[in-house]
């Protein structure tokens, strides 16, 4: 079908596609999320994977409230799925509900200990809610569980630089 051959031509198994995403990296993008958000609008596929699915690209377009109902439709539906609740965290932070993603993201991290993304996630809330002091101990839990992660490590550096203490 013609969606289907675009499909795969926008995914890059076409060679030309990589010369295309080189030019015009923003046109092939959008045009990627707006297809993908259309299709999972369709009424009659409201399952959870396109929930999730549909969440996550209104977050791509910064459709920040849309996405937000999407994940807290998706909460409500399982609480315990770890990568809804980090997206809704996120997106709070996104709206500048940092209590919110705070709050979200602390209990994540607390349920799903070694889900690493969440602590860089909690270290950037803290910082927009200017709890630096936070910031660097989520940092540093970070660090605990993974030396090597350089989220850990530029999140520290960030925080200190914000504070005027380089």
């Amino acid at each position: 079908s013609e969606h289907f051959s675009r499909s795969l031509y926008l995914s890059g198994t076409n060679p030309d596609f990589q010369l295309i995403r080189e030019e015009r990296p923003d046109i092939v993008i959008i045009e990627l999320v707006e297809r993908n958000i259309a299709f999972l609008e369709a009424p009659n596929i409201r399952t959870k994977d396109t929930l999730f699915n549909l969440g996550v690209e209104y977050y791509k377009v910064g459709n920040y409230q849309a996405a937000k109902s999407c994940f807290e439709q998706l909460i409500n539906r399982d609480y315990h799925n770890p990568l809804q609740r980090y997206y809704l965290g996120v997106i709070y932070d996104a709206l500048k509900e940092y209590d919110k993603a705070i709050s979200i993201l602390t209990e994540n991290i607390s349920r799903f200990p070694y889900f690493l993304d969440a602590y860089n996630s909690l270290g950037i809330s803290y910082k927009h809610a200017g709890n630096y002091a936070k910031a660097i101990q989520t940092y540093k839990d970070l660090l605990r569980i993974n030396e090597n992660s350089e989220a850990g490590h530029f999140g520290i550096g960030v925080a200190y630089y914000e504070m005027g203490e380089y």
